[in-house]
């Protein structure tokens, strides 16, 4: 009979009848499994009076998502609710659970299945069953039967089951999320959809809620999405895509490219990748590799920026998994890849990729010793892209790249007002770009103006380094060499010796692999030279010129500067001569004119160091901090010759 009118024999008249005749300290429970099912307003008041008749009486109703009795039973009797996300299991669970159903688990399988699961008792079980059964490994046959058949269709019994599944394209869901997707929908329902269903975790994160989606359900879920509504999917990973890159949040970068790809939205894919490409690379390097191999082959051959940027992934990628150490060893990978491809033609190419693989030519050109080779070539590329530019060419995040590459090269070819400019640039430009760009830029621009000896301007350049944390990309060792260069010039101007041989401890001895090397070597140079033993300091001289090849020897600035290093330290020795034969075999230099004016200051013959700093102190070439050795040779000089007006006037100048 119908159990709502309480006959005899009905459920309901059995239950009061048992619960009337419990003995004293007795309870009865009842519980209703598949509680979903059951929704008839008039039966559910009638429990409900019936547990509130009877105390002892206790009813437990099993369901998936939000009933109704939730509502009716609120400051009627007693209520407690046990959301499905505190029945998950934890990985220690999992393995107590297949020890109790006596199925061999490892803690590693325990992992996999609540990576897969999310800690989802029902599922679990299922695969534990088939284990036991034999059927052999973790299979997941049985687990995605039963989320297509039964829960699902639960999940269809209530309402709205398509625009539920779909938020399983999402790589990252949240409420902000569901809220802007909602469309026609109202957006609580399909909230409480989501999370009363047991297929999602909540996490908050600040001010938004997280559904994290076990992947196991994820995967399944996409899968029967794309199955049977293909155009629908894509779409909605367009949006997506469009949403993710429109909205801050924890890599939503790299959910775009995603959401980009899948739904085959080749121009966002090219506008996330102008304006973006640095930051994915440099902080995501196995998830772009990753991505970019999920990109068509035709569609990758038109985009030589994506060429690249592949390549270089993939070089990263590599060394993060076997030796982190080694991970500048990869950047041959970008200049390689950038010289084969620049050789079908720089200037057919769009903007953002002649300054992406333009650059990395670049960088080749001055890595093999070419540094007039790569000056002609950032000219080109700088006239084409400021031509470009004010056509209405969009650059992306690659013109600060470019700018600090060519500053490097113009410090290696000793022409640091030069340099400061491009680096400027690249300063300018640091908003738009990855973070290391903005800090290596301002690591050189210290480095730059402690060379020249302006202690102000380097100690501001280097708090601005400080100032910008480059902890989360691969390549953040490499504006540190810039800083703690500069670090250590500005030591070494204080003479202070504690804090010059903290900042060369960090760059090692001018062997390791860096573009700088010939100023760390001539630190080590100048730190012997007023610290320690300058015999010892000409054999750390000698490692850094043997370590690398003749053409970077031969530089412009690694010439000059290593020159000038060993002359110093042979006139420290007692060598004189030998000092005064290397100078002589160098072309006429400010630099090198200081060492020269200083030996022959130090033989006794004034005269000779005052003709030579005269012919280089007022060179317009001449930097300030050999105008200000020379004005000081020249005053100590002038000294010795008795003329001691010029002396002070020269210290004055000084």
């Amino acid at each position: 009979s119908h159990p709502a009118r309480g006959g005899p024999q009905s459920p309901l008249g059995l239950l009061e009848r048992v619960a009337r005749d419990m003995a004293e300290g007795e309870r009865l429970v009842l519980v209703i499994d598949d509680a979903h099912r059951l929704r008839d307003e008039s039966i559910l008041k009638s429990l409900l009076e019936l547990v509130g008749r009877h105390p002892r009486l206790h009813l437990i109703m099993c369901g998936r998502g939000q009933h109704p009795i939730e509502n009716h039973a609120r400051g009627v009797v007693e209520t407690a609710i046990v959301p499905a996300r505190e029945l998950l299991l934890t990985v220690t669970e999992i393995s107590e659970l297949a020890s109790v159903m006596q199925v061999p688990l490892s803690p590693p399988e325990a992992q996999r299945l609540h990576d897969a699961f999310g800690g989802w008792l029902g599922a679990i079980r299922l695969v534990l069953d088939d284990v036991r059964d034999g059927s052999g490994g973790l299979s997941m046959a049985s687990a995605e039967d039963y989320l297509r058949e039964a829960v699902l269709t639960s999940i269809a019994d209530q309402q709205l089951p398509h625009p539920v599944i779909r938020f399983c394209l999402a790589q990252r869901l949240t409420h902000r999320l569901i809220r802007d997707f909602a469309d026609e929908h109202d957006p609580d329902v399909l909230l409480r959809l989501i999370e009363s269903s047991g297929l999602a975790e909540r996490h908050y994160d600040g001010d938004d809620v997280v559904l994290e989606v076990p992947s196991f359900i994820r995967d399944t879920l996409r899968n029967l999405l794309q199955a049977h509504e293909p155009s629908q999917a894509q779409e909605m990973q367009r949006r997506l895509s469009q949403w993710f890159s429109a909205h801050d949040g924890p890599q939503h970068l790299l959910h775009a490219l995603h959401h980009a790809i899948a739904g085959e939205d080749w121009q966002q894919l090219d506008q996330l990748w102008t304006h973006h490409s640095a930051e994915l690379g440099l902080k995501h390097p196995k998830a772009l590799r990753s991505l970019l191999d999920a990109v068509p082959e035709p569609i990758l051959a038109a985009r030589p920026g994506l060429l690249v940027g592949r390549a270089l992934a993939n070089a990263v990628s590599a060394a993060l998994d076997s030796d982190e150490d080694g991970r500048i060893g990869c950047v041959p990978a970008y200049l390689q890849t950038s010289r084969r491809i620049a050789a079908q033609g720089l200037d057919t190419m769009l903007l953002h990729d002649q300054l992406y693989v333009g650059t990395g030519c670049l960088m080749s050109l001055r890595v093999e010793g070419r540094f007039l080779d790569a000056d002609r070539l950032g000219e080109q590329i700088e006239q084409r892209a400021t031509a470009l530019t004010a056509a209405g060419a969009d650059p992306g995040d690659r013109l600060g790249w470019f700018h600090l590459q060519q500053g490097l090269t113009h410090t290696l070819r000793a022409r640091h007002p030069v340099a400061v400019r491009c680096y400027r640039l690249a300063w300018q430009h640091r908003m738009h770009t990855a973070s290391n760009v903005g800090a290596n830029a301002a690591a050189n621009l210290a480095l730059t103006y402690a060379l020249v000896a302006s202690a102000r301007s380097a100690q501001r350049w280097l708090n601005a380094y400080l100032d910008i944390d480059t902890s989360e990309n691969w390549l953040s060792d490499v504006a540190g060499v810039g800083a703690h260069a500069a670090a250590a010039v500005l030591a070494l101007d204080r003479l202070d010796q504690q804090s010059c041989s903290a900042a060369l401890a960090h760059l090692g001895e001018g062997i390791q692999p860096s573009e700088l090397w010939p100023y760390v070597a001539s630190l080590h140079a100048n730190y012997g030279l007023h610290f320690g033993d300058p015999l010892t300091a000409l054999s750390v001289l000698d490692a850094a010129e043997e370590a690398h090849h003749r053409d970077l020897v031969n530089g412009e600035a690694a010439t000059v500067l290593l020159a000038r290093a060993r002359a110093d330290l042979l006139t420290a020795l007692g060598q004189g001569q030998r000092a005064a034969s290397l100078l002589a075999g160098h072309s006429p230099n400010a630099t090198l004119a200081v060492a020269a004016a200083r030996l022959e200051l130090l033989s006794a013959d004034p005269v000779a160091a005052r003709q030579t700093a005269a012919k280089s102190l007022w060179q317009h070439t001449t930097d300030d901090r050999s105008r200000l050795e020379l004005l000081i040779i020249d005053a100590a000089a002038a000294h010795q010759l008795m003329d001691h007006a010029s002396a002070a006037e020269l210290i004055r100048q000084a």
